[in-house]
């Protein structure tokens, strides 16, 4: 393994971030390394409630489209955050990344968001999300500028009712 990927390897284990690996247990780019990074840190700040850190993470023009159809804008997700009363402790993972290059400024990436939320210890709630993310490169680092994440319902598509 190249220097680059134990240094990565090891910055994710110190940062609790799970390890990136293809369903070959291939590594991963650096590049996917580097979004899925992107991913967790948006993902503790916003289970933190760390506005400012979020407003670092995302486009001014970022969009999310969530699973129910409801479209929020940044300043729509930064006053829901900060306004719900009843802020459960939550815990993810994020798994099965896969990315797609559109051009040098772009790139899609999709992955599963398993979210288990305690809102009243000890019972809890598990949730699976495939997620889609647009990502903008400025100023050398990856920034969120679109979200559209669904709930996982089942396991295989079909058009019968």
């Amino acid at each position: 393994m190249g220097c680059i990927y134990k240094t990565l390897f090891l910055l994710s284990f110190t940062l609790g971030i799970v390890p990136l690996v293809t369903a070959e247990t291939e590594p991963q780019t650096v590049k996917q390394i580097t979004l899925m990074q992107t991913a967790h840190a948006f993902f503790e700040a916003f289970d933190n409630r760390d506005l400012e850190t979020l407003e670092t993470l995302v486009t001014p023009s970022m969009m999310i489209v969530h699973h129910n159809g409801v479209m929020t804008d940044v300043p729509t997700m930064l006053s829901i955050i900060k306004n719900t009363k009843n802020w459960a402790p939550r815990t993810r993972t994020l798994s099965e990344s896969t990315i797609k290059t559109l051009g040098q400024d772009y790139t899609v990436m999709t992955f599963k968001n398993t979210i288990t939320v305690y809102p009243q210890m000890p019972n809890t709630s598990t949730y699976a999300y495939t997620e889609s993310w647009i990502l903008k490169l400025e100023a050398d680092a990856w920034l969120v500028d679109y979200v559209h994440y669904s709930m996982i319902t089942a396991t295989e598509h079909t058009e019968d009712d």
